[in-house]
């Protein structure tokens, strides 16, 4: 689950949801305390200009391996350049 939070709060972002690469995508329009439930693939979101996000997640699984979490291959590049998100990988090993 996500609830989303802009600053300020008439901010206004998108959620994208899928599995594979060539999958169509299922795109969310959030804003202040949109709440998203979400049980697999890839769920990058963006948030437009001038405003700032965050979002509050609770994650639950049948077994800690089941939180470990996946990269898309595109992407998994800036796991190596946002500053944070090693150290939030490590946490779930």
């Amino acid at each position: 689950m996500y609830q989303f939070r802009f600053n300020p709060d008439q901010g206004f972002g998108a959620q994208f949801l899928y599995e594979h690469e060539d999958d169509i995508v299922l795109v969310y329009h959030i804003k202040n305390r949109s709440v998203i439930a979400i049980d697999k693939g890839y769920h990058p979101c963006v948030v437009a200009p001038d405003y700032e996000m965050y979002y509050f997640t609770v994650i639950v699984g049948e077994h800690s391996k089941s939180l470990i979490q996946h990269f898309d291959p595109n992407h998994e590049y800036q796991v190596h350049t946002i500053p944070g998100i090693k150290d939030m990988i490590n946490k779930f090993k």
